[in-house]
């Protein structure tokens, strides 16, 4: 069973009630390397919870962060 199809309602804050959600899939881009979604208050329309995917970095390709993260580590 899909997921939307069990919890079409969220608890939202703004409201302070129960409300139906909508759930808005962001595709990754130019500016994001990996994919999220946000669960909308379908009433007021704040965003409830922003969830994120894998990132899209191909594997075995390491950024200059990951590298920078693991000379830290090193270190201590």
């Amino acid at each position: 069973m899909d997921v939307l199809a069990r919890f079409p309602r969220v608890w939202c804050p703004t409201c302070n009630q129960t409300r139906p959600m909508i759930f808005d899939v962001m595709k990754a881009n130019d500016k994001n390397d990996h994919d999220a979604a946000d669960i909308v208050c379908d009433e007021c329309k704040s965003i409830i919870a922003t969830l994120h995917g894998p990132s899209a970095h191909r594997p075995g390709v390491r950024t200059d962060r990951a590298a920078k993260a693991r000379q830290w580590r090193a270190r201590k």
